[in-house]
């Protein structure tokens, strides 16, 4: 590791050190909110397809991996 050298030179900068952690932190959190969304339950989807004002478009499903089809990205 770049941190750990002996010679003070050769380490990196505390911003360069706090910008590469804000990154991270930033992965992590996008990884984590779409782990999130793939996992939530089906019955929390549907609830927000009835709150859409046009609603009548939508196809009849018949089955919930038919509603999760719509979901996928």
């Amino acid at each position: 590791m770049s941190c750990l050298r002996d010679e003070g030179m050769k380490r990196p900068l505390m911003n360069d050190i706090m910008r590469s952690l804000e990154l991270a932190l930033q992965l992590q959190e996008g990884a984590v909110q779409q782990e999130t969304i793939a996992l939530e339950p089906t019955s929390a989807m549907d609830g927000r397809l009835q709150g859409a004002e046009d609603t009548e478009s939508l196809p009849d499903m018949e089955s919930d991996e038919e509603v999760l089809e719509l979901y996928v990205i």
